[in-house]
């Protein structure tokens, strides 16, 4: 199916230390960047996934593991973060990235769910922040936990 996802956020000192920055890059935001890559103290993200069936509702067994699900995904993101300024100024700097993800559900010795994922994005946009470059590059992420995390 199609989904969207939009989040912002704001807090009301431009003048607090970068650490208490809302961070919106890597696995719970732009996956095509670094989580400290993005963030401000104003901050607007939103994407839209497809994820669609490979396998669904088989009940194969390998060893101590019974496998449920198999889905796949691509997606697109966008998203950016400011401290000073208005939205129409933070408007021109929107990075931007896609990706492709698989999902396999499952479930170990008979009770314990698994549910892991690998995911790989790029991001569009290449730019300097602290001395470091971002952008144009393929990132990977990797869950292995009970459930999907909807970030």
């Amino acid at each position: 199916g199609l989904t969207a996802k939009f989040k912002g956020s704001l807090l009301d000192d431009d003048e607090i230390d970068p650490f208490y920055y809302n961070y919106i890059g890597g696995l719970t935001g732009l996956k095509g960047y670094s989580f400290y890559s993005i963030g401000g103290t104003k901050t607007l993200y939103g994407a839209l996934y497809f994820r669609f069936p490979i396998v669904e509702k088989t009940d194969k067994r390998f060893g101590f593991f019974n496998f449920k699900n198999l889905y796949a995904a691509v997606f697109a993101e966008a998203g950016t973060a400011w401290v000073d300024g208005t939205i129409e100024d933070a408007a021109d700097d929107f990075k931007k990235d896609i990706g492709m993800n698989i999902r396999l559900s499952g479930s170990l010795f008979y009770g314990y769910p698994l549910a892991a994922e690998l995911s790989a994005a790029y991001g569009f946009d290449e730019f300097v922040n602290e001395n470091v470059e971002y952008g144009r590059e393929i990132r990977t992420y990797f869950t292995l936990l009970f459930d999907f995390p909807e970030f």
